[in-house]
Parts: C-alpha cells; sequence; structure tokens
C-alpha cells in the first residue's frame, strides 16, 4: 500500500473494516472478538505493527527510506522507537516477487 499522509491520516470519516477501534478492548466493545485484529500494515517505505495498547508504531523501515520520510508520510503520531531498518530480500526471494507474484510490477 502506499504510504501517503491522505491515507494515513488523524481520524477518519469513514471505516471498511474494523481493526483496533479504539484500544486493546475497542473490538469486544462492538461485538467483535477481541483476540482477532490487524497484526502489521505494510507500505512501500516499512512495516508497522501493533503493540499491547493496540497502537499502531514503526516497527521497521526499508533499505533507502528514513524515519523522517516516513513521518512526513503519516498525519498522526507514530512511535518510532523501535523502529529497525529492514534486512534487504535475497536475490532469489526478490526474483520470486518480481516475476511470479508481481509480473506486471504493480506493487514491486
Amino acid at each position: 500500500m502506499k504510504h501517503e499522509i491522505r491515507r494515513f491520516i488523524h481520524k477518519v470519516d469513514y471505516v471498511t473494516s474494523a481493526g483496533w477501534i479504539d484500544g486493546p478492548e475497542g473490538r469486544a466493545k462492538i461485538g467483535l472478538n477481541p483476540d482477532v485484529g490487524p497484526r502489521a500494515v505494510v507500505t512501500e517505505l516499512g512495516i508497522m505493527r501493533f503493540g499491547e495498547d493496540k497502537r499502531m508504531y514503526l516497527a521497521e523501515f526499508f533499505p533507502g527510506v528514513t524515519i523522517d520520510r516516513v513521518l512526513e508520510n503519516t498525519g498522526f503520531d507514530l512511535d518510532t522507537s523501535r523502529a529497525v531498518e529492514s534486512e534487504p530480500p535475497e536475490a532469489e526471494v526478490l526474483d520470486i516477487l518480481i516475476n511470479k507474484v508481481d509480473p506486471m510490477r504493480l506493487m514491486i
């Protein structure tokens, strides 16, 4: 997914899929399974995960990307204290991703 400030905004007007709602008890409050929810959000800049408080944080940023670039494209406070630079994929994995998973180069 594209990591753009217009997609990572502070407050949304319309929700298509419930995430963690407003924290650890958010899903249970509206009758959803509290143990099932998003684990990660992957963009072309990095990988965001969710802590025990169910707030998103930057877990990894991709080679060539800076934490500042991620923050510039995020419209809310994002914890970057645990962020590490990702290891680049091995040549064989990259070949599979490009030639088998995304041969039309829509995402990669």
